[in-house]
């Protein structure tokens, strides 16, 4: 696969995070795939009319956070009897 080298500056948090990373342009890569994989998806939800928005995601992860939390109570109620 061919590379290509890029020089960018950061914003001071996004280089203090990037301070413990052994490999930089590995991790960067990956978000960046992420989120493009990310940008599809919404991409797909606006053609089917449904907008993505920081409120309704965090609603959503609430929803699933609940949902887990259900499911580990039953799995603990399970075991102790």
């Amino acid at each position: 696969m061919a590379v290509t080298k890029y020089s960018i500056s950061v914003p001071e948090d996004v280089a203090a995070q990037l301070e413990g990373v052994e490999n930089v342009s590995a991790y960067v890569t990956e978000a960046l795939r992420l989120r493009r994989r990310g940008d599809r998806l919404q991409a797909v939800f606006a053609r089917h009319g449904v907008e993505v928005t920081p409120e309704g995601v965090a609603a959503m992860g609430a929803r699933i956070e609940a949902q887990q939390s259900r499911l580990r109570a039953r799995r603990g109620a399970g075991e102790a009897a």
